[in-house]
Parts: C-alpha cells; structure tokens; sequence
C-alpha cells in the first residue's frame, strides 16, 4: 500500500472554519454535532473522519482539495451530489449492518440506531470516496501508457490493499474482551 500523505488537520478545521463562517472549535463542533473534546482529539491525533470534510464540501460548494491542500487543484472534477451522497450512505448503512450481523451480531443487536447510521455513513462516503480517487488514478495511469486496463485490477489489489480478513478477526477478537 502507498504511503497516505501527511495532512495539516489543524489547518483543514481552519479552512472549513472559515468556509463555513464559524470562529471557534466549539462552533465547529455544534455544527457537525460533536463535541469540542472530538474536535481537540482530531487535532492532537492530526487525523480526522474523511465524511466532515466531505460535509463541508457539500455546504460550502468547495472542493474537497481546498480543505485538504489549501487550493483547488486542477483534474478531473467529481463532484458529489446531495442525492449521491445519500444513496452512498444507505449503501454503506447496508454494508455496516450485514457486517455487524455477520461477525458482531450482539453489539449489533444492542446499538442505537443513530450510532449504526452514523457508521454506515462514513462507510458510504468513503466508498464513494474511494471510487472517485480510484476513477481518477485509473485515468492518469491509462492516459500516461504507465498501465493498460487489463493490469489495473491487480495494480489497485497491490497497491490499496486493505485486509479485510484482519479486520474481521479483530472484530471477533473484541468480542472476547
């Protein structure tokens, strides 16, 4: 897997911050419905879920590369559209359900619905996500002779290789704490 690049968090909350016209982390907090404390988190860890930036995009119009870099970077455009977003959320709210009933059934059976919504949306953004960076890799690589399409398949397994194997065994090992 690549390497991900290093992202200033601290200044992607200034940048929505200011897109969205909010002065304080409290503010911030209170328009993506979390805490301040959730907010300090993300800056100390210097990482945050990808779905709040992706929220800002949607309300202010910006793209996702002015939160993430500062300036609008010139490529492809996919733009995000309301309805997209929300078939990518139920999509992920699926995923997150056959999931869970899968390898943690118990906490499934006991988890609010909001929390369970809540996981489910992330996983839909990120899969649309995804799919955009993955569309806009492809064209490059294709565009600049570097890959055809037949070996792209096995460039992306190599190279975004994400074991769900480990995560399923992690799941099953949680229950056993």
């Amino acid at each position: 897997m690549k390497p991900s690049p290093t992202i200033d968090v601290e200044a992607v909350l200034t940048r929505i911050k200011d897109a969205l016209k909010i002065q304080t982390d409290t503010q911030l907090g209170e328009y993506f419905e979390v805490s301040k404390k959730t907010i300090s988190s993300w800056k100390s860890r210097n990482s945050m879920p990808i779905e709040f930036m992706l929220m800002a995009c949607v309300a202010t119009g910006k793209k996702i590369d002015y939160f993430i870099f500062g300036e609008s970077i010139v490529r492809e455009p996919t733009e995000f559209k309301l309805f997209d977003i929300d078939i990518m959320a139920a999509v992920g709210i699926h995923i997150a359900t056959a999931l869970l009933s899968e390898y943690a059934p118990e906490e499934l059976a006991f988890m609010e619905e909001e929390k369970l919504d809540q996981i489910g949306m992330s996983t839909g953004l990120q899969i649309m996500f995804l799919m955009g960076e993955f569309d806009r890799e492809k064209k490059l690589l294709l565009d600049s002779g570097k890959i055809n399409r037949e070996n792209y398949i096995e460039y992306i397994k190599k190279n975004h290789r994400y074991d769900l194997p480990y995560f399923a065994k992690a799941l099953s090992n949680k229950e056993k704490l």
